[in-house]
């Protein structure tokens, strides 16, 4: 019949026999000298398989250059017939990828190429037996693209692989011998009639030959460069069979399909080189036909309103040989440089072009693909209305006008500024709440006053005034009430200083006037320009402290504040502004550190202990970086169970070159240089660490109770802080205690209550240190989630000779009752004091009686043994 399948594949070895395979009988091997027959079945029975093959169904025979003959199977991979009358297999079970094998060649170092399906590539070493496998591999682009190969060809460079749905595979083989898998593919769009191939065949000129599901192509193996062949240049069909392929001595080729075989003589095969003219034959706007020629413009462009871009080409290639197979490509410069083929159709279209200048150009091919010179249409798409020259010089114009009426308005403004300028320079050197001159105006005026001093050789002064704890008024009653506070004291300080004290005068000035100056917050300054003797600088002093000493009244809610003031004298204590400024600070300092309310005069000593409190606080810095601080604890004692409750944690330094440092003289200075952030961290963890060991040390319920001051309490990221504390220590929340003072929690309330609310939901208690001290308002004071208030001991010292001490400490214990809130007691040192807390049923005291603060292992060992000779304070208290 006229079909030719792959099936069944011939030979003639060299030694004159004729190989025969089938599609489901097996092998045949005749004798052509002496006529004997022999066959070569499967047989699963036989245990000696070196005389069998493995599948009956046979895809493919070849000798090879040992003169063993090699024979593909269709499922039982390949099978080597040896001289020695052994038959070898290479199937899945010794590594080849698939058993369905439908090529195999041989190339020049006696390597064998299996063609499989669904297996990919396969390379037998037949000296070795080793079989390196090529399949698809995502990660790699470079690897074959097909699992599927249905014929191979063996060039001098390449190895040339027919696939099912990648087109021409190419594998370069010297790149292989050198370690590097390269695979190139050849399909559609590189020009091939199909991706579905079958077989490979080379003609005498080194061209290949390659049969697929749509004809035969011819490739150029140096270009790449393929034409294309089908039933219209007089093939039989034009869809062809893997396998069915064969080139004769002769150079003569023959291709089977199921039609039949097509052979021919590769040499022999007219080509159509004819390079045909290209015409453009219709053009169409909007579907309408329109002449073009009308639309060119005397310079031969084409062109187009912007409203009128959607338009059609048609072309034609004038070979008339068989024009339906005639080629076309385009590209629009201006618009892509990429070349689009259309195949066989002739037609191009645009839907909307932008304004501006594009061209053209089209390509058309014969049959036999040689292709025409390029046709060029020149276009140019005129813009809208409103982005013509003419428009644009109309903008310019419409801009140039806005511009100069923008360069009157500035000039109005600029004289508006002029107007205003002594406005705002009077704003610039006076304070906006107090009406006092500022830090600015300030400063000027000292540095006239001082050229003056210097020339008439007479002294002067500078007084610091700094206001006493009103950070508190600020954080409980409200910053509106402080300024109105800031606004009665500056009032005082007018009244305060007479003509006769010749203060700070503003830069217009050109007299010495009564004026003093405010430099931010709650610091004032005066500047005492002619002093005849010191006597003058007290008087002044004294006054300003008594006046502004007094109660001050606002919106009926009745204040005091008192004046810390430090004074420096030129030139004694200095010759310039910044000297005098500065000492006149350390002086107010000072008169803070002996108890406020007081003036002090700069001295050297006084810098010195400036100096001496700066390297502490150098000091105070790399004592953290050292860890030279330790915990010390001390008890809290449970009246009623007469047991120990609670350890307060209490920071201790022992500084390696001056020795123990008290806490009241390194705590104020970590918290105004911020330290105390870092400090107080190291407490915490260190705390907790240390109440976690007392718990499984047998120490049951024992809390620990830590300190956080008001400068960490106010770090967005103490709440995260105290989780990790509490995670790396393994310590039961309810275990922790956080003490903060009632000024802390007083301030910005309700922004606290929430974040002291996340404490108390994590199961942490909150305790208010030296509750009594602060202005708190009680109308707050119940809103905050607090469990402790710790009566401070300035009320507890003298409890038992002072009524008014005794009442209040009464009264907070009335107060926590109602609020159901604890109460301890700090500072109980003797067994009167303990006699009145007891009489009023404080149930928790602090203090010396029981025990000062000790090391963790003095604290244990007290909690252990030595607090039972302290537990008998009932008795001290009859008897």
């Amino acid at each position: 019949g006229p079909i030719v399948s792959a099936f069944p594949s011939l030979l003639v070895s060299k030694d004159n026999k004729l190989w025969a395979g089938t599609f489901s009988s097996g092998l045949y091997v005749q004798d052509l000298n002496s006529g004997k027959l022999q066959s070569f079945k499967t047989n699963p029975a036989l245990k000696n398989t070196k005389n069998i093959i493995t599948s009956n169904a046979i895809s493919k025979i070849i000798e090879i250059s040992s003169g063993d003959v090699s024979v593909g199977t269709y499922g039982g991979g390949v099978n080597i017939f040896n001289r020695d009358k052994t038959i070898s297999h290479f199937t899945e079970s010794n590594g080849l990828s698939s058993n369905d094998i439908f090529d195999i060649i041989e190339d020049e170092s006696g390597n064998l190429w299996v063609a499989t399906l669904s297996g990919g590539l396969n390379k037998i070493n037949l000296t070795s037996g080793k079989i390196e496998v090529f399949k698809i591999d995502n990660n790699n682009p470079e690897t074959i693209k097909s699992n599927t190969i249905l014929g191979l060809l063996n060039t001098k460079d390449y190895l040339w692989m027919a696939t099912k749905d990648a087109g021409v595979a190419r594998l370069d083989k010297n790149k292989l011998e050198e370690g590097k898998v390269e695979f190139m593919h050849i399909g559609t769009e590189q020009g091939l009639a199909s991706s579905f191939t079958y077989g490979l065949l080379e003609d005498e000129s080194g061209y290949i030959w390659i049969s697929h599901s749509k004809g035969l192509s011819r490739l150029n193996p140096f270009n790449l460069y393929s034409i294309n062949f089908n039933t219209s240049h007089g093939l039989q069909g034009s869809d062809f069979h893997s396998g069915s392929f064969f080139k004769a001595k002769s150079g003569r080729m023959f291709f089977g399909g199921p039609n039949g075989f097509n052979t021919f003589m590769p040499s022999q095969v007219a080509l159509n080189t004819y390079k045909p003219p290209i015409r453009l034959t219709k053009f169409s706007q909007s579907n309408t036909e329109t002449p073009i020629h009308e639309l060119f413009n005397k310079d031969g462009v084409l062109v187009l309103n912007f409203n009128e871009t959607v338009i059609d080409f048609e072309f034609a290639a004038l070979d008339y040989t068989k024009p339906e197979l005639n080629q076309y490509k385009y590209k629009m410069e201006g618009h892509s440089e990429v070349w689009s083929d259309l195949g066989t159709n002739n037609h191009i279209s645009f839907s909307s072009l932008s304004d501006g200048y594009f061209t053209l150009k089209v390509k058309g091919s014969n049959n036999g693909g040689v292709w025409s010179d390029e046709l060029a249409i020149p276009i140019r798409v005129l813009p809208p209305l409103w982005r013509t020259w003419y428009a644009y010089l109309f903008y310019f114009i419409v801009a140039t006008l806005i511009f100069l009426s923008l360069v009157h308005q500035h000039q109005i403004k600029i004289q508006r500024q002029m107007a205003n300028e002594r406005k705002l320079h009077r704003l610039a050197y006076f304070d906006s709440l107090t009406g006092l001159p500022n830090r600015q105006s300030f400063y000027e005026s000292m540095e006239k006053f001082l050229s003056l001093a210097k020339r008439g050789k007479y002294n002067a002064g500078v007084m610091f005034i700094d206001l006493d704890r009103f950070k508190r008024i600020n954080d409980t009653l409200g910053h509106n009430f402080g300024d109105q506070v800031l606004m009665q004291v500056a009032d005082r300080l007018r009244h305060s200083v007479r003509n006769s004290d010749f203060v700070a005068r503003n830069y217009e000035v050109k007299s010495f006037k009564n004026e003093i100056a405010r430099l931010g917050g709650d610091e004032f300054t005066v500047f005492l320009s002619h002093i005849v003797n010191p006597e003058e600088t007290t008087l002044v002093t004294q006054r300003i402290i008594e006046s502004v000493s007094q109660p001050i009244v606002v919106d009926g809610y009745e204040v005091s504040v008192t004046p810390s003031i430090g004074i420096a004298m030129y030139p004694e204590n200095g010759t310039t502004v910044q000297e005098l400024m500065k000492h006149a600070d350390v002086a107010m300092y000072q008169a803070k550190e002996n108890g406020r309310r007081t003036f002090k005069y700069y001295s050297n000593a006084l810098n010195d202990k400036a100096l001496e409190r700066l390297e502490l606080e150098e000091l105070l810095r790399a004592a953290v970086v050292n860890q030279e601080f330790e915990l010390y604890y001390q008890p809290q004692v449970d009246l009623k169970s007469n047991t120990i409750t609670k350890a307060e944690a209490l920071i201790r330094w022992n500084q390696p070159k001056l020795g123990f440092v008290s806490p009241v003289d390194f705590i104020p200075i970590a918290e105004e240089s911020g330290i105390i952030v870092e400090l107080g961290d190291w407490i915490l963890q260190t705390a907790c660490m240390q109440a976690k060991a007392w718990l499984d040390a047998g120490l049951d319920n024992i809390k620990v109770s830590v300190n956080v001051s008001s400068v960490q309490f106010k770090q967005t990221n103490l709440i995260d802080n105290v989780k990790n504390a509490l995670a790396l220590s393994q310590l039961p929340s309810h275990l922790l205690e956080l003490e903060l003072t009632e000024s802390a929690v007083m301030s910005d309330v309700e922004d606290n209550i929430e974040r002291l609310q996340h404490f108390k939901d994590m199961g942490i208690t909150i305790a208010v240190d030296d509750f009594g001290t602060g202005y708190s308002s009680l109308s707050y004071l119940k809103k905050f989630p607090i469990d402790t208030l710790k009566i401070d001991r300035s009320f507890v010292d003298e409890i038992d000779s002072n009524e008014n001490d005794a009442a209040i400490v009464k009264a907070v214990m009335v107060l926590a009752e109602t609020m159901q809130l604890n109460v301890v007691a700090e500072g109980v040192e003797t067994l009167e004091q303990l006699r009145i807390l007891d009489k009023y049923e404080c149930q928790y005291i602090q203090g010396y009686f029981f025990s000062r603060p000790l090391p963790n292992r003095d604290f244990v060992k007290f909690v252990r043994s030595e607090f039972a000779d302290k537990s008998t304070w009932k008795l001290d208290l009859i008897g």
